[in-house]
């Protein structure tokens, strides 16, 4: 009886080992590397490849998410990876401003896997926020309740069109989407 329960005890072990690596190596799909360095290039927001929808979020329009008030700001500048290490090595990158206001009644922010960003062909781009870990919101943190935070939204810019930002609770059904027309 004593070797069957301690069995078990091992057996469940090892599933929740597995499952808690499989959360850890598909929840954390970025190009993560501690290399990380970026520089402003320019200050272009040409922003308007298409105007949106009145009922669309866009630029400067803010929204609720996850007891948050979230601003994309429209003051787009470009920037270049610069880490040899990465994938995307040279690659243009559009640096967008972003606000967050914490609504919670505690210390709160906005959690990194909670967003995806999306290219004008509809391609899921990839995460690039390890490489601009000193500013972008990946990595700044909670604050206070009813702090506001300024920070920087980084994403790969494969061109002019229609980017989208999709916020998303875990299992949520019904994202919140913001269509950021750029044109770097």
């Amino acid at each position: 009886m004593k070797a069957s329960i301690s069995k078990r005890i091992k057996m469940m072990g090892i599933c929740l080992l597995s499952a808690l690596l499989a959360v850890v190596l598909f929840g954390c799909g970025g190009s993560g590397s501690s290399g990380n360095s970026s520089t402003g290039t320019s200050n272009a927001t040409e922003t308007g490849t298409s105007a949106p929808a009145s009922n669309e979020l866009t630029f400067d329009t803010p929204f609720e998410f996850d007891d948050l008030t979230i601003t994309l700001g429209s003051g787009v500048t470009a920037t270049t990876l610069e880490n040899e290490f990465s994938d995307h090595a040279n690659e243009q990158v559009a640096a967008i401003p972003i606000t967050i206001v914490n609504n919670a009644s505690s210390s709160h922010g906005l959690n990194m896997f909670y967003y995806k960003a999306y290219s004008p062909d509809g391609a899921e781009l990839d995460n690039i926020t390890a490489f601009f870990m000193e500013d972008d919101v990946a990595f700044a943190g909670d604050v206070r309740s009813g702090a506001t935070q300024q920070s920087v939204m980084h994403i790969l810019y494969t061109g002019p069109g229609d980017y989208y930002i999709e916020f998303a609770m875990p299992l949520d059904n019904d994202p919140i989407e913001v269509k950021l027309p750029l044109n770097l």
